[in-house]
């Protein structure tokens, strides 16, 4: 099985949606870009459980840490602003972070715009250390050294803020061996510093998983639950803080909630009450709501809520929302696995529940798999790949707003399982073509050259084509990027499974139902090779190929260019550059006008997560960049995509000693782009220019749904008419212009921002393009 040695590029057609604003001048090489970008990950949560979730009043906003996220440990804060539409943010502090833990404490100091975390239970063992995360400016962790003796090492402890005096409060937990019920404060004025309280009383027994809240009328802590070995408790306690703390054990009236540990607890502030929600009795996941009346007299009511409500789950803390008096729950574990959906509990009138996130999927981590940027519906499209077994499932990255994963569900048949294939954007007829692979199954692996379409207008449908002509032998591990001024698909042939006829060059003709054509280019061809990355570059219409490696797992550091003109022709750019590498990702990025290299193996096949620019007017020496923020970490097989709506390349998946994570990494570029307008409507399409920007010729392309009168113009900046293209009956169909850039007039159309209309089938589309000395 050589799944590990095959890697696939796909195609760079992304840049065809790519609208310059007016006020932005295309670079021509990297060196006038103002930095080399910064590094962020999506803010892409996951199912969690054992996390904390403090609410930041100052701020009107939810703060996520830690917790389990499907049975993995994590450091990762995220941000939840209450006004407005839910919208995740993720924090990327500097500086060394906590160890990545679950059933840790959390609160948050509104003095100092911080988070104070303690505790936990990590891989290595429970923890018993602190840690502050600053959250104004830029956000930093930083670990405390309190002075005084510290706590016991534990996890799932209860740690509340008191706020008249300055302190967090902590009380008991589980050192993985004992149950506790000490109580201990941390003062956070100046220098912190432990002390551990003698309440007067008696105390409650030894537990861990209880909930509890700061009541601020009464001035104490109040308590529920908590679990010690087979013990379940359901009783309640006070812990009076004015004068010397005392315990004493509340007596509510009514029936009490069923004994419980790991639920959530918030403050009701306008009832004077603790509402208390979920958790599990040692049999059960629950999912009732509890509210315990604070006044003299307490007093348990089981609350009837209105509305679906959230699935049974424990280890979900809880927070109130005072501004719009409500309960708000992120997360927690069910029967299903972690959860990831956020709930808010209404108590102004009669509770009512509602769901603000809806339970978020997520595309599992792959290698070897390809994927497209889609213009119309800005996102990211991912198909196949191999995650310990062959796949074909089809994943949309919704990138406007929140960035959510979802299944695609796709009408038709689908292609069958594979990896190592490419996938296409085709801009005029909006789909997505599928190409070859590695197919059949782990046991039984099976080189494709198959060809499948997938429509995004309307409800995505799979569909297999049958191009004329006689198809290569196989297209596995290959290269494919679309040319434009030809409407074709250009495929380098290459790898293990292309052996007899390593260096092939074809064109699917995407006309009609399509067809094969085996081109023969002139000039030396690369050598055998695999793992190599390409792109289209279409200022100057040709294909870059970069590396991979040769045979015996030979290191290439070369750089070759195949131009796509009416004859096309190998050239060697590099014979050898400073760069070795295979299985690396490349997008071209159009305002630097250069090609962006991330990861893959170096020489000695390990993988890296370096980055690097080409810049492409000039063919110089690959540059180092050394963007902003942490980066992604080293991998190979990967796949990445320009988002032009952002400007950004996105990276997602991947392998290194084992797969990569399911992150999705973002590397903003220096420079705007504005978002571009709607390429097509009622089935009438409007393709970007190419190239763009241009210097010389231009190629429109555009498709009509049925034959009929189409009208193509160009206007300048001021609404002048320069020239008209098209004015006439014109078939169904896709279908392309040369505009030779020269005015009605006869001179050239002088530099600067031009737009280009189409009119037909009373539809009326029209881009933009930016024309260069």
């Amino acid at each position: 099985m050589q799944s590990s040695m095959i890697q696939r590029r796909l195609s760079s057609s992304a840049l065809l949606l790519l609208v310059l604003s007016a006020t932005s001048r295309p670079a021509c090489a990297a060196a006038t870009l103002a930095s080399d970008g910064s590094w962020s990950r999506l803010a892409l949560t996951t199912g969690v459980h054992y996390h904390s979730v403090v609410h930041d009043a100052v701020h009107d906003r939810l703060i996520v840490f830690g917790g389990s996220r499907n049975g993995v440990n994590s450091n990762d804060t995220y941000i939840l602003p209450l006004a407005g539409a839910p919208a995740w943010q993720l924090v990327e502090p500097v500086g060394v972070r906590p160890t990545a833990r679950n059933a840790q404490s959390a609160i948050y100091d509104p003095l100092r715009d911080r988070l104070i975390v303690f505790g936990g239970s990590a891989t290595s063992g429970t923890l018993g250390d602190v840690w502050a995360l600053t959250l104004g400016g830029t956000p930093s962790w930083t670990q405390l050294a309190p002075a005084g003796a510290p706590p016991t090492a534990r996890w799932g402890h209860l740690a509340t803020y008191d706020p008249v005096r300055d302190r967090m409060l902590v009380i008991g937990g589980n050192t993985g061996s004992v149950r506790l019920n000490d109580v201990w404060e941390l003062s956070l004025s100046g220098t912190p510093g432990w002390n551990q309280l003698a309440p007067s009383g008696t105390a409650p027994a030894a537990r861990w998983g209880h909930a509890g809240i700061y009541d601020p009328v009464g001035d104490r802590i109040v308590m529920f639950g908590g679990s010690n070995l087979g013990t379940r408790y359901n009783d309640a306690w006070s812990l009076a803080l004015s004068g010397s703390p005392a315990w004493s054990n509340l007596t509510p009236l009514g029936t009490p909630p069923s004994a419980r540990w790991v639920h959530g607890a918030a403050y009701d502030g306008a009832a004077h009450s603790m509402i208390v929600f979920g958790g599990y009795d040692g049999t059960n996941y629950l999912s009732d709501v509890w509210g315990l009346a604070l006044d003299d007299t307490p007093a348990w009511t089981p609350l009837t809520v209105a509305g679906s409500s959230p699935t049974a789950r424990w280890g979900v803390p809880c927070i109130y929302d005072s501004g719009r008096q409500r309960m708000v729950l992120f997360g927690g574990a069910t029967t299903a696995g972690d959860a990831d959906d956020l709930w808010t509990l209404s108590l102004a009138a009669s509770p009512q529940w509602d769901s603000q996130l809806s339970p978020s999927t997520r595309a599992p981590s792959r290698y070897s798999h390809p994927a497209v940027y889609d213009p119309n519906g800005h996102r990211m499209i991912l198909f196949g790949g191999f995650s310990g077994s062959f796949l074909n499932d089809l994943w949309a990255l919704a990138l406007t707003g929140n960035p959510r994963w979802s299944p695609l569900a796709a009408l038709g048949t689908p292609p069958g399982v594979r990896h190592s294939h490419t996938a296409t954007y085709d801009p005029l007829r909006n789909r997505i073509l599928v190409i070859g692979g590695l197919g059949g199954g782990s046991n039984n692996p099976t080189p494709l050259n198959d060809v499948w379409a997938l429509t995004l207008t309307g409800t995505p449908t799979w569909t297999k084509l049958t191009p004329a002509g006689t198809p290569p032998a196989s297209l596995v591990s290959h290269n494919a990027v679309y040319d434009p001024v030809h409407d074709r698909i250009v495929i380098f042939r290459c790898g293990t499974f292309a052996t007899s006829a390593p260096n092939e060059v074809w064109e699917l003709s995407l006309a009609g139902s399509g067809a094969w054509t085996q081109l023969a280019p002139s000039g030396p061809p690369p050598s055998i090779r695999s793992g190599q990355s390409a792109i289209y570059d279409p200022i100057r219409g040709r294909m870059i190929l970069f590396a991979g490696y040769g045979p015996f797992l030979f290191p290439l550091s070369d750089l070759w260019e195949l131009t796509l003109g009416d004859s096309p022709a190998w050239n060697l750019l590099q014979g050898t550059s400073a760069l070795y590498r295979s299985n690396q990702s490349a997008v071209y990025d159009p305002l630097g006008d250069r090609m962006i290299v991330f990861g893959g193996y170096n020489g000695a096949t390990i993988a890296t997560n370096d980055l690097w620019a080409l810049p492409l007017a000039s063919n110089t020496n690959f540059i180092g960049l050394s963007p902003d923020g942490p980066p992604p970490s080293g991998r190979a097989y990967h796949s990445a995509v320009y988002d032009p709506g952002s400007n950004r390349m996105l990276v997602f998946g991947g392998i290194n000693s084992s797969l990569a994570d399911a992150e999705v990494w973002a590397l903003q570029f220096s420079g705007t782009v504005s978002v571009p307008p709607a390429t097509q409507r009622n089935d009438v399409r409007l393709a970007a220019a190419f190239p763009d920007p241009a210097v010389g010729e231009v190629t429109i392309g555009f498709a009509l749904p049925a034959a009929g009168h189409a009208s193509l113009r160009v206007y300048d900046v001021s609404g002048r008419l320069v020239r008209t293209l098209v004015d006439g009956m014109l078939p169904a169909g896709p279908q392309s212009v040369r505009w030779d850039r020269r005015a009605a007039s006869g001179p050239p159309a002088l530099a600067g921002l031009y737009f280009y209309e189409l009119r037909t089938h009373g539809v009326r589309l029209a881009r933009r393009i930016v024309l260069i000395q």
